[in-house]
């Protein structure tokens, strides 16, 4: 393994470690009214806390029927498509060609997925937090600001080592 190799997978590596560290700190902040606790200064459970608990339940059932819904047809689409990249790179040069291009686009397909199933999740996650701090009289806006760039963060550090890893095992695949 070269040098190269290497850094290539350490950076991936790390890339997802320091999105992994993020989301810890997001889930640091809880939500009022999750199991009895309270975060900071918000220490009472009013009826809106009490509702803001109810609406991100409700939202994160949402979001994954969506997500779930939508990468069925996705899927479908994958193969079938993949199906005709191989077929039409097949008649144009070898059934290798035809085999790798194809498997090219499913893995890509499948990170895009991946990289959407976070995106979603994160933010859905992040969301009723960034509410949470912003409602606390002490740190307010600050607190509801470094929730929601923390999450931005956990989504780009996350699609870039997993866009890394899997274009260097593409790579390593199309050796």
């Amino acid at each position: 393994m070269e040098t190269v190799d290497l850094f290539i997978l350490l950076a991936g590596v790390c890339s997802i470690a320091f999105a992994f560290l993020l989301y810890k700190k997001i889930a640091q902040i809880v939500i009022p009214g999750k199991d009895g606790k309270a975060y900071g200064t918000v220490t009472e459970y009013s009826d809106e806390m009490g509702k803001l608990s109810e609406i991100y339940d409700l939202i994160t059932n949402g979001a994954k029927s969506f997500l779930f819904a939508e990468y069925k047809i996705c899927l479908i689409f994958v193969i079938g498509f993949a199906a005709v990249i191989f077929v039409l790179i097949t008649v144009g040069s070898s059934m290798k060609y035809g085999a790798l291009t194809a498997t090219a686009f499913v893995l890509g397909a499948l990170t895009s997925m991946a990289a959407g199933y976070l995106g979603m999740m994160i933010a859905v996650f992040s969301n009723a937090r960034c509410t949470v701090g912003a409602c606390s009289p002490t740190v307010g806006w600050t607190e509801s600001f470094n929730t929601a760039f923390r999450a931005g963060g956990v989504m780009g550090f996350s699609l870039t080592g997993i866009a890394l890893l899997s274009l260097y095992t593409l790579m390593i695949l199309l050796k």
